[in-house]
C-alpha cells in the first residue's frame, strides 16, 4: 500500500493552529497596551490643555512643551512597534475597509493636509440601539487647524473650532436610534483652507443585547469585513459553529484526525523514524490528540463547508475574532482557488506543504491586516513584520512543531513582498500559479524563475524484487528542501545546513517493510541543480552521519560508496555522476543487496 505518509500532520481538516497566531498576538499585545495607555495619557493631557488655555492663556506655551514631550514619547513607542517595513503601506492596498489613521504628528509640509485620527471610547464595533457611543477625534497641523468636524452617515454631529490652533480634540456622544450599519467620519481643515480626506470608522448597531444575537452579529460582521478587505465574495453557504474546548476534544477524533487511526499513526512512525524524526516507539496518535487540544483555536472543514471557532463563553474576544477571520479566509480560498488540492492527494507531500504555506501565509497576512486596519479596536496601526513561533512547551517532536510552523512563518514571508507591492490582487495571481515546492517557498527567486522540481523515479519494483518475499512498500513520496533542512538539522548547525540544502533539484524516497521480521529499509534518490550542489550536500551528509552514527566508516564496495553502522542501523551514501542515493537498513546484509542495484 502506497501512502503519502511522511507529512503526517497534514491529515484532517485545514486547521488554524494557534501556535502561529495566538502567540503572535500575545507577543504584540504588551507593546500595543503601552501604546493605548500612552494615547489615553496624551488625550487626557490635551483635554487639560484645553481647559487651562481657556482659563490661563499665558501658561499655554509651557503646556505645549509638555504635550510635545508626550507626543515624542508616543512616537518613540510607535517606532519601536514598526521598525520593520510595514505590511500595509496605504489604506488602498488593503481594500476599502475604512478605519482611523495613526496618531497625529506635526506635518513638515505646511501645505500638507491635517493629520487626523478618530476612535471610539469603547472600541467594540457592535453597538446597541439607544446606548450612547463616545466618539473621539483629533487633528493637528503646524500652521493651524481651522475646523474639526464629526459626521455620522454624512450628517453633521459636531463642528468644532479649535482652542489650540495647532492641535484640536473633539469629543462627542451620539446615541443611535435605529439598527443598521453606520459610518462615522472625521474631517478637518487648516487655516489655509486645506481640507483632509475623511477618516472613517464603521460600526454595526443592533436592536438587542441578547447573547446569541450579539454572537451572530459578531460573526457576520467579521465575515463582511474579510470580504471587503480581501476583495472576495462568499459564493456558497457555510456552517459556522462556535464551540468550547470540551467540544473540540470530542471533534479531534472525528473532524481533525478523521480516518487517521492508531494503526495508520504507527505506520507513519515507521516512516518518520527512518529519518530520525522521532523514535520507533513514539506514540504519535496520542501525541496528535494532545497537540490539537493544546494549540487549535479553530478550523475549517472543507468536506462539510463547516467552520469552527473555539470560545468557552460564546463571546468572541480579539483572539477569537482573528481566528474566525483566519478560518473564514480559508473558506473563501476554498470557494475561489485550489484549496482542495491540499487534501485530494493529487500532489506530492512537498508540493502539498508548499500549497499549504500559500494558504496559511495568506490567512496570516489577512489576520494582521484585519487587526492593523482597525476592525478590532477602531484604530488603524502601522503594520510590523512579526516573528511567528510555536511555544517551547508544544507536546510534539521538533520536526512536528517545525512543520506546523512552516506554512504560517514561511508562507507569510513568501507572500510579504508581493503583498507590499500589490496587495491581495498580487496574491490572486499567485493562486493562479501556486508554488510547486518548499524550495520555491524558501527562495522566492526560484519561484519567480519558474524553477520547477525535477521528477525523480525510484526503482521501487526492482528494490522489492531484490529484497525478496515478505517485503512491501509502505510509503513513497517527495522529501523536498524543507525536509532536507530538517533532516540535516538533527546534527548540523544552521550555517552548515542551509548551504548544503541549497540547490536541491528533486528527489523520491521509499520505505519498505517486512512484517514477519519487523525489518524496514529506506531508499532515497536525490538530484541537484549542479555537481557542486551535489558535492556540498554529500559533504554535509557525511559529517551528519559521522556525528549521529559514529566516526568509524565501512567501505560499501566502491570509491563513492560509504556506509556508517551503529547498534541498530546501517546507512549508506552512494554518489553517482548526476544523482545520489541514501539507504538505511537494519543490517549490512540488506545494504549489500541494494547497493549493486542502485549503481547499475
Amino acid at each position: 500500500m502506497k501512502r503519502n505518509s511522511l507529512i503526517v500532520v497534514l491529515v484532517g481538516a485545514l486547521i488554524a493552529l494557534g501556535g502561529a497566531t495566538t502567540w503572535l498576538m500575545i507577543g504584540q499585545r504588551d507593546l500595543e497596551s503601552q501604546l493605548n495607555l500612552k494615547e489615553t495619557e496624551i488625550a487626557d493631557g490635551q483635554a487639560t490643555l484645553v481647559q487651562v488655555f481657556s482659563e490661563q492663556r499665558d501658561t499655554l506655551d509651557s503646556n505645549d512643551e509638555a504635550l510635545a514631550a508626550a507626543e515624542a514619547e508616543l512616537s518613540a513607542l510607535r517606532s519601536a512597534a514598526t521598525d520593520v517595513a510595514p505590511l500595509v503601506q496605504t489604506q488602498t492596498a488593503l481594500g476599502s475597509g475604512p478605519t482611523a489613521t495613526p496618531a497625529p504628528t506635526l506635518a513638515a509640509d505646511e501645505d500638507a493636509p491635517p493629520q487626523i485620527r478618530i476612535r471610539l471610547g469603547e472600541p467594540e464595533p457592535i453597538k446597541i440601539v439607544g446606548e450612547p457611543v463616545e466618539i473621539i477625534a483629533s487633528a493637528s497641523h503646524p500652521l493651524g487647524i481651522a475646523s474639526l468636524n464629526i459626521l455620522v452617515n454624512d450628517e453633521l454631529l459636531l463642528a468644532q473650532d479649535p482652542f489650540d490652533p495647532r492641535m484640536d480634540i473633539a469629543v462627542s456622544e451620539w446615541t443611535p436610534l435605529e439598527a443598521g450599519a453606520y459610518e462615522i467620519k472625521a474631517i478637518a481643515s487648516t487655516i489655509r483652507g486645506r481640507t483632509s480626506d475623511p477618516v472613517i470608522l464603521q460600526i454595526e448597531v443592533i436592536e438587542t443585547d441578547d447573547a446569541e444575537v450579539l454572537l451572530d452579529t459578531q460573526l457576520r460582521l467579521i465575515e463582511k469585513n474579510v470580504q471587503e478587505l480581501r476583495g472576495l465574495d462568499q459564493k456558497d453557504a457555510l456552517n459556522v459553529n462556535v464551540i468550547d474546548r470540551n467540544n473540540l476534544q470530542e471533534n479531534i477524533g472525528t473532524d481533525l484526525l478523521g480516518e487517521f487511526t492508531r494503526e495508520q499513526a504507527d505506520l507513519d512512525v515507521l516512516v518518520l523514524s527512518s529519518f530520525d524524526y522521532m523514535p520507533r516507539d513514539y506514540p504519535l496518535y496520542e501525541s496528535l490528540v494532545e497537540l490539537y487540544g493544546f494549540v487549535v483555536l479553530g478550523y475549517y472543514d472543507e468536506e462539510t463547508d463547516s467552520l469552527f471557532v473555539i470560545s468557552d463563553d460564546n463571546v468572541l474576544d480579539e483572539e477569537e475574532k482573528l481566528t474566525h477571520a483566519h478560518e473564514y479566509m480559508h473558506a473563501l480560498q476554498d470557494q475561489h482557488f485550489t484549496l482542495a488540492d491540499i487534501q485530494s492527494g493529487v500532489l506530492d507531500a512537498d508540493a502539498t506543504l508548499a500549497l499549504r504555506a500559500l494558504a496559511e501565509g495568506e490567512a496570516t497576512l489577512l489576520e494582521l491586516a484585519y487587526q492593523r486596519q482597525g476592525y478590532l479596536t477602531g484604530e488603524q496601526a502601522a503594520v510590523s513584520n512579526p516573528i511567528l513561533s510555536l511555544p517551547e512547551a508544544i507536546p510534539a517532536p521538533n520536526f512536528v512543531a517545525n512543520q506546523l510552523a512552516f506554512p504560517y512563518v514561511r508562507g507569510q514571508e513568501f507572500l510579504l513582498g508581493f503583498f507590499e507591492q500589490g496587495g491581495f490582487e498580487a496574491i490572486n495571481l499567485i493562486w493562479q500559479n501556486p508554488p510547486a515546492s518548499t524550495e520555491q517557498i524558501l527562495h522566492i527567486d526560484r519561484y519567480l524563475a519558474g524553477d520547477q522540481p525535477q521528477v525523480v523515479e525510484l526503482p521501487a519494483e526492482a528494490i522489492l524484487a531484490e529484497l525478496g518475499a515478505g517485503w512491501e512498500q509502505v510509503a513513497e513520496d517527495v522529501f523536498g528542501e524543507f525536509n532536507v533542512i530538517e533532516y540535516l538539522s538533527l546534527a548540523l548547525t544552521e550555517d552548515e545546513v542551509n548551504p548544503a540544502a541549497l540547490g536541491w533539484g528533486g528527489d523520491r524516497y521509499g520505505v519498505f517493510y517486512n512484517t514477519s521480521t519487523d525489518e524496514r529499509v529506506m531508499v532515497m534518490k536525490m538530484v541537484w541543480d549542479t555537481p557542486a550542489d551535489q558535492a556540498e550536500f554529500a559533504e554535509a551528509y557525511t559529517k551528519w552521519a559521522e556525528i549521529l552514527l559514529g566516526n568509524e566508516t565501512y567501505d560499501g564496495g566502491g570509491e563513492n560508496i560509504t556506509c556508517w553502522q551503529n547498534q541498530t542501523d546501517q546507512q549508506c551514501l552512494v554518489i553517482l555522476a548526476d544523482e545520489l542515493f541514501i539507504t538505511r537498513s537494519e543490517s549490512a546484509e540488506l545494504s549489500n543487496k541494494l547497493i549493486p542495484l542502485l549503481t547499475r
